[in-house]
């Protein structure tokens, strides 16, 4: 049984890795830009109200547990990797507006993620997995927002990733730590995974995605 359902969830991956690598570069381009703008334009409509307030009022709902600033935010990344969005763009928009950028790094296998600081400046270097971090040392904040890499999402919030567990064993530390980040998907639209699909145990589900037709909270 075990390996029957490993074995689905690697065609699964397959799959979307496939139709990923398909895009062409220029439709490639017009997603990730449409992506970074539908971020952008939700992050500049946030006031300093929570959801829980009788008087707020946002495009997006937020999870009523968030309170998020509008400045000075601490939001966690990603450097695109086979195909992702490419949202260094917005990366450098979001710097350029105050808020702190910081970026995974695989400093131990089968272990949580550390997050590094980044901006425009900071030399890049190839680590694990062929993916791009910085070279800096010291270790990042803990994010008030996750921009989180993905291969499709699941219509109750269900994150299907690489299947390494990195994010889930650094969400579950947070957790453990009582620090709960806004997590938010950066995905395709058309990566949505079928009704009947069922995340593991260990999965942790995201609270939005933001994609290149928009953002969407579960």
């Amino acid at each position: 049984m075990q390996q029957n359902t490993t074995k689905r969830y690697q065609s699964i991956r397959r799959d979307l890795l496939t139709k990923r690598a398909q895009l062409s570069p220029a439709d490639y381009q017009l997603r990730s830009n449409a992506l970074n703008e539908h971020f952008l334009g939700w992050l500049k409509s946030l006031e300093y109200e929570t959801q829980q307030d009788e008087d707020f009022i946002a495009p997006k709902l937020l999870p009523a547990r968030h309170k998020i600033r509008r400045q000075g935010l601490v939001i966690a990344a990603f450097w695109p990797y086979r195909h992702e969005p490419d949202i260094r763009p917005l990366l450098e928009e979001l710097h350029a507006m105050g808020h702190e950028i910081v970026l995974p790094k695989v400093s131990q296998k089968q272990a949580p993620l550390e997050f590094l600081y980044w901006d425009p400046g900071t030399p890049m270097v190839e680590g694990h997995y062929g993916i791009f971090e910085p070279n800096v040392q010291e270790v990042a904040d803990r994010p008030d927002i996750v921009l989180l890499p993905m291969l499709g999402y699941g219509v109750h919030g269900e994150r299907l990733g690489y299947g390494g567990g990195y994010y889930d064993r650094t969400i579950a530390q947070w957790e453990a730590q009582g620090h709960e980040p806004l997590l938010i998907g950066a995905v395709w639209a058309d990566a949505r995974l079928g009704s009947d699909y069922e995340s593991l145990a260990h999965d942790k589900a995201i609270d939005a995605i933001v994609s290149d037709r928009g953002i969407s909270f579960f």
